[in-house]
């Protein structure tokens, strides 16, 4: 997942548990890094399905990933021990994206991405689809859209923009 995430311009943050926290948009404006942040999600989710078809024979069901995807404003900075310091994000924007992660696999789906995300992206939502969620700590919900796969709606979202 680092290598998707370099390859994607993200920056590995955080691993805690099962999970891990990448930041985007610490050098560019917030529409490229919404755009590389779909693109990252996109590249972890084609890792994840050539890992499993390599692995199938070792395990009885292939593994899965929840991916929360929001944007926003966070506070940024050297995080941790003297020793052993990370660069990392707190703040609203980082607790939805933890939250939307877990959303996804309560939606039994790869990716859930904030409505707000996609249009920082220039990416028009799609009609259908949308759903206004709750999001622990919010007072307002969030506008969000489920992505089984995230690699298939980038393709999509490229034929268009070429046919368009």
């Amino acid at each position: 997942m680092s290598e998707a995430l370099h390859a994607t311009g993200g920056h590995y943050a955080l691993f805690a548990e099962d999970g891990l926290l990448a930041l985007y948009g610490l050098e560019t404006e917030i529409g490229p890094a919404c755009r590389a942040a779909l693109a990252g999600a996109a590249d972890m989710h084609r890792r994840m399905r050539l890992l499993n078809a390599r692995l199938a024979h070792e395990l009885a069901t292939p593994l899965r990933m929840g991916i929360g995807v929001h944007a926003g404003v966070a506070i940024v900075g050297s995080m941790g021990p003297p020793a052993a310091p990370i660069v990392s994000a707190i703040g609203d924007t980082i607790n939805s994206a933890a939250r939307l992660e877990s959303l996804a696999k309560q939606y039994g789906c790869t990716m859930v991405v904030s409505v707000d995300t996609l249009r920082f992206a220039g990416i028009r939502p799609p009609e259908a689809g949308v759903r206004h969620v709750e999001v622990r700590g919010k007072v307002e919900q969030l506008e969000v859209l489920q992505i089984e796969n995230p690699e298939a709606f980038l393709q999509a979202l490229d034929r268009s923009a070429v046919q368009g």
